[in-house]
């Protein structure tokens, strides 16, 4: 340090730096995902005699193509996504991402 004024600055930028992090830790640990929710969706006990799940696909449509089927529960306890393909093709698939 040179003078009293490089000193000061250097406090200055030091203190800026503290106060800073000590404002955006919290906000950055708040951002979580909230595209699904936190806690596992219940799995539904109305499987079929061959362990399938209804869904209701009257809804989807070429405009509204994917929803979330209530009640079920894919990997780790995420929803499942039901997408529509085609008009003969839908699929199902776990919300969880292995990345």
């Amino acid at each position: 340090m040179n003078s009293r004024r490089d000193f000061l600055a250097s406090c200055g930028k030091a203190v800026t730096g503290v106060a800073l992090g000590t404002i955006l830790l919290p906000v950055l640990q708040a951002c979580t995902p909230t595209s699904f929710p936190l806690t596992p969706a219940p799995v539904a006990p109305n499987a079929g005699a061959d362990g399938r799940y209804g869904v209701d696909i009257s809804d989807l449509s070429a405009s509204n193509p994917m929803k979330v089927a209530t009640g079920l529960a894919g990997v780790g306890g995420l929803p499942v996504l039901v997408t529509r393909i085609s008009d003969t093709d839908f699929r199902a698939l776990s919300s969880y991402c292995p990345h």
